[in-house]
């Protein structure tokens, strides 16, 4: 179940102690067990103690009501507060977050089937800046950037049609050993960056699609100064500022030609599967001083309780494997 610290999970049911809430079950020592592993794989943390099947047992003991109550007093969050991805499939409208087409996924690159049939993106709107309006906002748990007026269109790149892009956000870690949702051959970026494309027709098969752009902890990256340059305006959540014009083509790699692909979801409740993700094999880099100006926004106090409330450890890790196609 990765329930990250059990004991405060079921802590509104007044199930406080785990020894109880399986008393009869000969698994006295399952709390320091989880205490010390974090409850990352139960049936190994009472493998031998006649209770392999904890998720059943805890079912039964009211981990229901638990997870009902949770959901009418606290929000999605990540880790550090909240509810955590791994119970977000008992949020409200979010069953699907626990379904088998889940994002992000794990990829590895020995398993990664080539496609040479798919076109090249046409990305020539990108380049554009007339008529396009930014607006940036702190929304609490992320930094998203809205596109008000003209939405810039992208075609091809084996995408059932048009797609316009409704705006791009980021996630990040609380230190650059870690931030990316998916990862590639077990590495973990800093930070990861979702470029969001709606599809232009309406329809119950028309997927977005989005970009996915890899940053590393590296050299100054002056494209991306006209955001991080900003990133005072919106120190709060709920702050907004409208950014000066710029080619989004400048925030994607140099070389965007070859790319990870597979269908899934969005990465945050409801967890919809009707995403066509592109992750660019290239990534790009930031500088430390620039990665740590994302870290020093305040996010929802409720969600991250650590320290000063800022917004780290913003991403998804509960992730899947994958034998994503590239090209």
């Amino acid at each position: 179940m990765y329930a990250i610290e059990l004991p405060i999970a079921i802590k509104v049911v007044d199930v406080i102690e785990l020894s109880e809430a399986i008393e009869g079950m000969y698994a006295f020592e399952v709390p320091q067990a989880i205490r010390d592993m974090y409850a990352i794989e139960y049936p190994k943390a009472i493998e031998g103690r006649y209770a392999i099947e904890l998720h059943e047992v805890i079912k039964y003991m009211y981990a229901i009501e638990c997870l009902r109550r949770l959901n009418e007093y606290l929000k999605w969050g990540y880790f550090r507060g909240g509810i955590p991805p791994p119970f977000w499939s008992c949020l409200e409208n979010s069953e699907m977050c626990a379904s088998t087409m889940q994002s992000p996924v794990a990829i590895k690159t020995k398993n990664v089937v080539k496609n040479n049939n798919i076109e090249p993106f046409d990305l020539s709107e990108l380049t554009e800046t007339s008529g396009i309006k930014m607006e940036m906002t702190n929304t609490g748990l992320a930094v998203k950037v809205d596109f008000l007026d003209y939405q810039p269109t992208i075609q091809e790149g084996g995408l059932p049609g048009p797609h316009k892009l409704s705006g791009f956000h980021f996630h990040w870690g609380r230190n650059s050993g870690r931030g990316s949702e998916h990862t590639i051959n077990g590495y973990k970026f800093a930070m990861e960056a979702h470029f969001v494309f709606l599809p232009t027709k309406d329809g119950a098969k028309n997927f977005a699609a989005v970009l996915g752009v890899m940053i590393y902890a590296g050299s100054y990256n002056p494209n991306y100064e006209q955001i991080v340059s900003k990133l005072k305006d919106i120190k709060n959540k709920g702050d907004k500022v409208v950014l000066d014009n710029f080619p989004i083509m400048d925030l994607l790699p140099k070389t965007t030609s070859c790319w990870y692909r597979y269908c899934g979801s969005l990465t945050t409740p409801p967890c919809t599967e009707t995403v066509i993700w592109t992750l660019f094999e290239n990534s790009i880099s930031m500088s430390e001083y620039q990665l740590k100006e994302f870290r020093k926004l305040m996010g929802e106090p409720e969600i991250f309780t650590e320290g000063d409330n800022y917004i780290v450890d913003n991403f998804n890790q509960y992730s899947r494997c994958c034998n994503a196609k590239l090209h």
